[in-house]
């Protein structure tokens, strides 16, 4: 089997010559410190440029994916050069207004731009715009490139975090959860503003890579090591309808995937 048949058979439940290899995606991904030591340890020399900045994962190298027979390729933006802004004392602003701290393994949010906000503040936010966070130049031609080959399977790489996780970051995660139970004009609110970036992103996207893809990525995080962070009822509400929302959009541009 070829890399695109064996992972297109075992997400049709079908079966396999052997189980499909993936590496680079948003749940298997490595932090910068693991890249950078399997790169030497298997004596890879010559560097790769980061498809973004401000955060542990910022590398996609065909060469260890080769090296390693990985099944999947990926297509992805590009971060735009506007961001992150780096600030005096140490710190950094992404897209969202989120200011992060670098703290070595991880990067930390030392500041929730909309912890203190009322409902009428979210109309002022300086939303992210997705032509300005992203740069999709060469997405179309690398997408039809992976596509005429037709060797490996073709995931479109996750824009930016989940609209949950963004939520809580945005709010402050103590305050997204109060605001699920004493205010949930407010929550609903925060989630149609995040779900509207990310509706946007995702055509812009797959405006340039729908007919090509055979995956697409998108998730959030919803649970810890011991049990979920937002009840089952919560995320039916608040949650849920926005990610079907987003589903159906990514539906209609990659049809394939």
């Amino acid at each position: 089997m070829t890399s695109k048949e064996r992972v297109l058979a075992a997400i049709n439940h079908q079966k396999t010559d052997r189980i499909p290899m993936d590496l680079g995606g948003t749940a298997c991904s490595m932090v910068d410190k693991a890249y950078w030591k399997l790169k030497e340890h298997m004596g890879i020399t010559g560097d790769v440029a980061p498809y973004r900045k401000g955060a542990n994962v910022c590398y996609y190298d065909e060469r260890i994916y080769d090296r390693l027979d990985i099944d999947i390729r990926r297509v992805f933006a590009r971060q735009s050069e506007e961001y992150p802004r780096y600030h005096k004392d140490g710190t950094f602003s992404n897209e969202w207004g989120l200011v992060q701290r670098d703290t070595g393994q991880y990067v930390e949010i030392v500041k929730h731009p909309l912890a203190d906000a009322e409902i009428k503040d979210l109309e002022d936010y300086p939303w992210p715009v997705a032509r300005n966070m992203l740069d999709t130049s060469g997405m179309e031609a690398r997408a039809r490139q992976l596509y005429e080959e037709n060797e490996y399977a073709i995931a479109l790489r996750m824009p930016c975090n989940g609209i949950f996780e963004i939520a809580c970051w945005l709010r402050g995660m103590e305050n997204f959860m109060i605001d699920t139970i004493a205010d949930p004009e407010f929550a609903h609110a925060l989630v149609d503003k995040i779900l509207q970036v990310q509706l946007d992103m995702y055509s812009l996207l797959l405006e340039e890579t729908g007919r090509y893809v055979d995956i697409v990525e998108s998730g959030d995080d919803y649970g810890s090591q011991q049990s979920l962070l937002i009840s089952p009822d919560a995320y039916r509400e608040f949650i849920f309808p926005a990610r079907k929302k987003l589903n159906k959009k990514i539906k209609e541009k990659a049809p394939r995937a």
